[in-house]
């Protein structure tokens, strides 16, 4: 075998080799991350690929960035709730710093309560940073005694929807952080040269991104003349 030819099958050899440790790394990487990612071993991302993922990854995480309106209770309900979480804040057991978070809630509640105009409603909507606040609030509430249980006894009925819609939001912003992660780590896998596709739940390519616009709440707790 002539040295020329020696070249080219050392070359081939080497490129062999590195072919099946790609392949191997791709089949682990699978194995790992099964029902949350997928290389394909037999595609190589193009710059469109490449591009579409960045600019996915931008938008969305620009669009949670930028939203501000996470919609607490609807117009119908939206004083008796602010209300009830005012009074459930100043009255909680805070802890050290809390007492920040405490007085500028209640401050925020005030000035919506007193500007509420019921002849013009409008929904009770929060920023992220109060919203994950109140539902802190709820989440760890405590009391001392018999006499706090029947007070959390009494306003039970109430707390719960609102301290379930709250679940809701913050449960649906923590789902797009993850979302967002998902795309940058595609993003970035692609720029490696890996076909990386995101896989929903079922096991299947995520082929459409569910707008997730302003979110619209059901109602929460039925009007207090509907009760009696």
């Amino acid at each position: 075998m002539g040295k020329a030819n020696k070249e080219v099958a050392d070359e081939a050899k080497i490129a062999a080799q590195r072919e099946a440790e790609r392949r191997k790394a791709i089949a682990d990487f699978n194995m790992q991350n099964m029902g949350k990612f997928w290389i394909d071993p037999d595609k190589v991302p193009t710059d469109e690929d490449i591009n579409n993922a960045k600019e996915e990854f931008e938008k969305r995480t620009k669009a949670l960035q930028e939203k501000h309106d996470y919609v607490l209770a609807d117009k119908a309900n939206a004083l008796r709730v602010a209300k009830f979480i005012k009074n459930f804040n100043d009255t909680q057991h805070w802890k050290k710093d809390m007492w920040k978070g405490v007085c500028n809630f209640s401050a925020m509640m005030n000035d919506f309560i007193e500007a509420f105009d019921e002849n013009n409603p409008v929904d009770l909507v929060l920023d992220y940073m109060p919203m994950q606040y109140i539902f802190l609030v709820f989440e760890n509430y405590s009391g001392e005694g018999l006499k706090d249980a029947q007070k959390m006894f009494d306003m039970w009925d109430e707390f719960v929807p609102i301290y379930d819609k709250l679940h809701e939001l913050v449960d649906w912003y923590n789902n797009e952080v993850k979302a967002c992660e998902e795309l940058r780590e595609k993003w970035a896998m692609l720029e490696q040269g890996y076909y990386l596709q995101i896989l929903d739940p079922s096991g299947e390519e995520q082929t459409q991104q569910e707008d997730n616009g302003t979110i619209v709440p059901g109602d929460l707790t039925a009007e207090k003349e509907e009760e009696a």
